[in-house]
């Protein structure tokens, strides 16, 4: 019996990362927990999921830290992703609460790995089913592990996932399981034949040199006679000068020399007296026009002219809302906030499509408004598009999670422009409150 128990902890503990069909059938829950994802020496903190002995962790976390690109469509049920020229850290994935019971939303997509379709498997062959949780996708690790070409080692005790090439050397094992308790001691084995004797090792390295010897006896004299002439040896070099001699006689007068270059213009002298008074010039053309004078005071005010007619008292305007609590698939180049309930005040506004945007007919400055409210926090941007083109005034780019994006301002547009609402820069889904979940509106207040 223990020995059973102790074979069942290391199965579960195997299939965390290889994804074996041992359950019978797929669970409707899972655990939730921080884990560490470590490549090539660098580490990140990330979400992930145990279910059915299988460990889910988010495609953008690994994709990032291996050098893809993820691309996610929800509308299609596709995730692409694509190599990079350069690699990435990984991602940190935040959204879940560790060690928090999950009900599990399986989703069945499309995966295309550099353009081409690919299936995740277990080591079964069996098509596996990602997660969605929280807007974010989750794969089953091993799975995605092997599309990839990637070794996968999980630590259960300290939560650590390390991912490696295919073909280099493996991360650390997966925790061993529970050691059994000791069982009773066998018999002792008959002796072994005595093995082969081993082939004789290599040569050791020359030893250090050996101390000098004593000095040998002294050697007979050698012949005395003298040896023949050598040759004539080589000129020596020059010796130090000689002390200088004595001054000689003065030489004879030398020939008159050339005539010398003239000489620099000397300084300029004094000034002459001044001369006679000349007489009178010419008279002179007219000169230009001086500037004019300061202003005079202002002058009485005029009688008060005659009553005008009067106006309507009405600006013309429009409304849009959305109030059905809609759910969008928020793509990263952005995606039109539906608001199908239009009001406006005259046929100087219309709405096309199912309420996808609104023409403007009449050229002016208009007060623009919009509000869009969500039911959760998420990290999308808001914006305004005139006829195709982002309107910056109007734009709310946000650096963490809200539910709430609101803009006013004066904008002119002109006759023909089409005017829309967008949320953009994620990959995910907002669903708005019921009520007033959306709303744009626009008034013109000058031509």
């Amino acid at each position: 019996m223990k020995k059973a128990s102790a074979l069942l902890a290391a199965l579960l503990l195997a299939s965390a990362l290889g994804g074996t069909a041992f359950a019978a059938k797929e669970a409707k829950s899972g655990m939730t927990l921080k884990t560490s994802v470590e490549v090539s020496g660098t580490t990140t903190r990330t979400d992930a999921i145990i279910a059915d002995g299988v460990l889910y962790v988010p495609i953008r976390s690994v994709a990032a830290a291996t050098g893809y690109k993820t691309e996610w469509s929800g509308v299609n049920k596709e995730v692409r992703l694509d190599t990079l020229a350069g690699g990435q850290t990984a991602t940190a994935v935040d959204r879940i609460a560790p060690s928090q019971q999950l009900e599990l939303k399986r989703l069945e997509i499309a995966f295309y790995l550099d353009g081409k379709r690919t299936a995740l498997v277990d080591a079964d062959g069996k098509v596996v089913q990602p997660l969605f949780q929280q807007d974010t996708l989750f794969l089953p690790m091993r799975a995605l592990a092997d599309a990839l070409g990637l070794t996968a080692s999980w630590n259960a005790k300290e939560k650590r996932l390390t991912l490696g090439e295919s073909g280099a050397e493996a991360g650390s094992p997966a925790e061993a399981p529970a050691k059994g308790e000791k069982g009773d001691k066998g018999d002792k084995g008959d002796t072994g034949a005595t093995g082969a004797a081993g082939a004789t090792g290599a040569t050791g390295a020359t030893g250090a040199t050996g101390a000098t010897g004593a000095q040998g006896p002294k050697g007979e004299p050698g012949d005395t006679a003298a040896g023949p002439k050598g040759d004539k040896g080589d000129r020596g070099d020059a010796g130090e000068p000689g002390a200088k001699g004595d001054q000689g006689d003065a030489g004879a007068k030398g020939d008159k020399g050339d005539k010398g270059d003239k000489g620099d213009t000397g300084a300029q002298g004094p000034a002459g007296p001044a001369g006679a008074k000349g007489d009178p010039g010419e008279k002179g053309d007219k000169g230009d026009a001086g500037a004019p004078g300061p202003a005079g005071p202002a002058g009485p005010i005029g009688a008060q002219g005659i009553q005008g007619p009067a106006g309507t008292g009405l600006l013309p305007g429009m409304s849009a809302y959305n109030t059905m609590g809609s759910m969008i698939a928020v793509v990263l180049g952005g995606t039109t906030v539906p608001m199908p309930t239009f009001v406006a005040s005259d046929s100087a506004f219309s709405v096309t499509g199912a309420g996808q945007s609104y023409t403007v007919f009449h050229s002016g400055w208009y007060y623009l408004s919009y509000s869009i409210r969500s039911t959760t926090a998420v990290m999308s941007s808001s914006r305004v598009m005139v006829s195709g083109l982002e309107r910056p005034e109007f734009t709310l780019v946000n650096q963490q999670s809200q539910s709430r994006w609101q803009a006013s301002g004066l904008v002119r547009l002109n006759a023909g422009d089409i005017v829309s609402l967008q949320l953009f820069g994620m990959m995910g889904t907002v669903i708005l409150e019921s009520g007033q979940g959306a709303s744009l509106s626009l008034i013109k207040i000058a031509d």
